[in-house]
Formats: structure tokens, sequence, C-alpha cells
């Protein structure tokens, strides 16, 4: 009975060892900690649906605006996320990251409640919801210049400026 348990400890800790190894990506260093490939996870999944959402809601501007101006900054926003998203899923890729298929069901359920709202309150809920969104991707963008991988860093220096660009937009637009 103690050779058993023994047996399917020896079993479980190998099969853990095989898990927890190096995948064999040469993006990714082996010397590199849990945390920072938590970190590396985290920022790639909020970076990801944050885009998402923008997308999303920059379509539905583009659709559902009378302001000429909202209209094209929509239209304008979804295409800078679709970039930066576009790249960002190839970065996950490269990291072993899974990329987020879809938006979470209560970012959806948000943005179907803006597609049946009148047009004067969605303009402004839109224009709102861009700019905490975009003081937030700044903000996380920010911090991922500071991280220890140099791809991260890459990344987030390349889209920031964007980032700053489209929340300076928006505040004109208010």
């Amino acid at each position: 009975m103690k050779n058993c348990r023994l047996l399917t400890m020896m079993c479980l800790v190998m099969l853990i060892f095989q898990f927890c190894r190096p995948s064999g990506n040469p993006e990714i260093a082996e010397e590199k900690t849990i945390e920072e490939h938590l970190q590396e996870a985290m920022f790639i999944q909020r970076a990801a649906i944050d885009g998402m959402q923008a997308i999303a809601l920059g379509q539905l501007a583009a659709e559902k605006a009378v302001q000429p101006t909202l209209k094209t900054y929509g239209a304008q926003m979804a295409g800078n996320y679709e970039e930066i998203n576009t790249s960002l899923r190839q970065l996950a890729g490269s990291k072993g990251i899974k990329f987020p298929p879809s938006l979470p069901r209560e970012e959806q359920d948000r943005i179907q409640q803006m597609r049946e709202m009148k047009v004067e309150y969605f303009e402004k809920l839109y224009l709102r919801i861009m700019i905490q969104g975009l003081r937030k991707d700044i903000t996380l963008f920010k911090g991922a210049e500071k991280a220890p991988d140099t791809a991260i860093v890459g990344f987030a220096s390349k889209y920031l400026p964007k980032l700053e660009q489209q929340l300076q937009k928006a505040l004109s637009l208010q």
C-alpha cells in the first residue's frame, strides 16, 4: 500500500515537472519567474479585452452616431484597436499565451444595451466610456513599458502614443 502511494506521488511529481518545464519556445526565456509570466499574461489579456471592447463600440459609434465627427472617431478607434489587437495576438502567440476568443458576456450585454439606446444618450455615454477606457489603457501600457520582457516593452512603446492621441481626440469631442 505504501509502495502504491509512493509510486503515485512520484508520478504526480513527474507530471508537474513535465508541465512546468520550459516550452521550448525560444521567445520564452527560461530564467523568467512565474510572476513575470503571469504579469505578461495579465497584460495581454487585459489589453485584448479592452481592445475588443473599443473595436465593438467604435463600430457601433460609426453606425449609430449622428454627429459626423463622432462617426469618424468611432471608425478610427475601431481601426486603431484592430491593428493593436492583431499585433497583440501575434505577441501572445509568441509567448504561448492564449488570446481571449471574445468579450466577456457582461461587456457584450453592455454593448447591446448601448445599441438600443437613444442616439443622444449613446453619443454621450460612448465618449465617456472611451475616455475612461483610454485612460485605463494608457496606464496599463505605461506599466508594460517597465516590463522585463523586451517584446512587451516594444509593443507597449509602439502603441502608447496612438492611445494618447486617441485620448486627446476624445477629449476634444466632449
